[in-house]
């Protein structure tokens, strides 16, 4: 796994064996001498904001910058549910305006009202894309929306971490020759992050739980790729 995946560190790659059936402690592989060298320090830095206490029922957005080759700049919204690290994508443009933001909020709940079942509150940043017509699609839902602190990241860090995450793990491995291909990558990543990668906070399950088998001795490990090979899923054979 350290191999196939150099941007892994020894806790993800503890949560991955987790998901195999084999809960072993992250130390363990940190003292494998094969894994000795995937960033200790980092992973142990990034895990103390996953310490810092969720409000429930919390959703967070905001806007993820990208140049693609060409430098065209593309801009995907993304919202986080905090309780369920849930990612959603409701779209992609290379005009972020107010009105193109208001209308994506508007298809959001059309397309995905469930999403927002319980959520008592958005938190979002300053950004001019995000109008009072924007808010008040939210608070007609009964949705509080807070605005964080200008230049403040640790205010909305669970959706800074987020981003770090699709940086490290995709977007700063590929070239982005347009904007249909960075949509179809960052969908895939965004299916694989949701149905399969594990999460500390969830006892090492996805947003969206699948079944985890235990583990059986000799059952072949089965490698699913995604993002044209950036990616990789183990999963047991069944």
């Amino acid at each position: 796994m350290a191999e196939e995946n150099p941007t892994w560190g020894y806790r993800r790659i503890a949560g991955e064996l987790s998901r195999l059936g084999h809960p072993i402690a992250p130390s363990t592989v940190w003292e494998n001498p094969e894994g000795s060298t995937h960033q200790p320090i980092a992973d142990a830095v990034h895990g103390l904001v996953d310490s810092v206490l969720a409000l429930a029922g919390r959703s967070s957005l905001r806007f993820r910058y990208r140049r693609h080759r060409f430098r065209q700049t593309v801009l995907p919204p993304f919202f986080i549910s905090i309780p369920t690290r849930e990612v959603t994508l409701p779209g992609t443009t290379l005009h972020p305006t107010g009105e193109w933001t208001t209308q994506a909020a508007r298809n959001l709940f059309i397309t995905a009202s469930g999403k927002f079942n319980g959520c008592k509150m958005l938190v979002r940043d300053c950004a001019g894309q995000f109008t009072a017509a924007f808010d008040e699609n939210f608070r007609t839902e009964g949705i509080t929306v807070a605005k964080t602190p200008p230049r403040t990241p640790v205010a909305n860090c669970f959706i800074e971490r987020w981003f770090g995450t699709l940086r490290r793990e995709m977007l700063d491995r590929t070239i982005i020759w347009n904007k249909p291909q960075l949509r179809r990558l960052i969908d895939e990543y965004v299916a694989q992050y949701n149905e399969h990668r594990p999460h500390r906070s969830l006892d090492q399950q996805p947003p969206i739980t699948a079944t985890v088998l235990p583990f059986r001795p000799r059952s072949p490990v089965t490698v699913t790729t995604r993002c044209n090979g950036l990616v990789h899923e183990y999963q047991q054979a069944a």
